[in-house]
């Protein structure tokens, strides 16, 4: 009896060590360079800012361009007000290059949850921006004027034909407030890509690109990964883990419990080629943070240890009790429950 009481409360400190050596959720602010980054809500990016927009490549985009006065290209004659880009199922992906004239109207890019930004330390800054499913990412240009440069779409509008273009090259215009673009990301039909490479004009600092009015980012339970991360800014209640890794690449994941994006960055091109270029600033409410794959976090063990000698010592007495009286309990247990197995024993 006395053995199955003892082994009773050998688990119960096992388990109670287990609970103690996790970790208990901390408030986090985070401020990281990646090189990639998913993001787990939906983002209003505002390249009208400081980022201005000088080109964009985009893979597998559909959308329309509006409000035109004039085409001019060779051996096209008439010049609709509008016309649209089509995706045409079964064909190769599409790609189309836009290069915007000066001045430019608003410019804004919508981008889903579960979009991929990317960033890598170059001149021009370039951001991508790597799509998950169909209309993920929204993009809305507008300009005085803009060639556009393409391939595999095609434009029954200008062309006369539904047939597919295998390439063109368009230099539209428009009146006040110019030719105005709306673009979106394609079904994923194929096996290239879905994707945007913005390139902006070179910043001597760094482009902030959330939206100044932008609805707050705020999500919930959705794991934050940083890819390619070097010398991540991390404070947990206000303390930077002494194990935190910043003198080389590593990938860090956040598990929050909630939270929310402060800022999205790019970096300007000063630093190593191929260096992160992408910088995502936030708060949340963790429950893990792991840097390659280890805990920073401290556990409750860890805690304990940490709190001043008679604190520490007063836990300890505590626990010690907490075991004491869980033996007694098992004890008692394991006595009445063989007074009914056994009732002569």
């Amino acid at each position: 009896m006395r053995a199955g009481a003892a082994l009773g409360s050998v688990l119960v400190v096992i388990t109670l060590a287990l609970i103690f050596n996790s970790p208990a959720s901390k408030t986090v602010k985070f401020d990281i360079p990646c090189q990639r980054f998913q993001t787990p809500v939906a983002l209003e990016l505002n390249l009208n800012a400081a980022a201005q927009l000088a080109l964009v490549n985009l893979h597998g985009f559909q959308g329309s361009v509006q409000n035109l006065s004039s085409i001019t290209s060779p051996g096209v004659t008439q010049t609709p007000q509008s016309f649209s880009l089509k995706v045409i199922p079964n064909e190769a992906s599409p790609s189309l290059i836009v290069t915007p004239q000066p001045p430019l109207g608003a410019i804004s890019v919508t981008v889903n949850p579960n979009v991929t930004l990317a960033a890598l330390a170059s001149s021009p800054p370039k951001l991508t921006l790597d799509s998950a499913t169909a209309q993920d990412i929204q993009l809305s240009l507008q300009s005085q004027s803009a060639r556009l440069q393409g391939t595999v779409y095609a434009i029954p509008e200008i062309f006369n034909s539904p047939k597919v273009r295998d390439q063109f090259d368009l230099t539209v215009t428009g009146p006040p407030p110019g030719v105005s673009l709306t673009l979106s990301s394609g079904p994923h039909s194929t096996s290239n890509p879905i994707r945007a490479d913005l390139t902006l004009n070179a910043a001597a600092s760094t482009s902030q690109l959330l939206a100044e009015h932008a609805p707050a980012s705020e999500f919930s339970n959705t794991p934050l990964t940083f890819v390619g991360s070097l010398k991540p800014g991390i404070e947990i209640e206000g303390k930077t883990p002494s194990d935190l890794v910043t003198e080389h690449r590593t990938t860090v994941n956040i598990l929050p419990l909630h939270g929310h994006i402060i800022s999205v960055s790019v970096i300007p091109g000063t630093a190593e080629k191929g260096a992160p270029a992408l910088e995502v600033n936030g708060e949340a409410e963790v429950e893990s943070l792991l840097q390659n794959g280890h805990e920073l976090l401290p556990s409750r063990v860890q805690e304990l240890l940490d709190q001043p000698y008679g604190k520490r010592t007063a836990w300890f007495v505590f626990l010690g009790f907490v075991a004491f009286v869980m033996f007694k309990v098992v004890d008692r247990a394991f006595e009445v429950l063989l007074k009914l197995v056994l009732p002569g024993g």
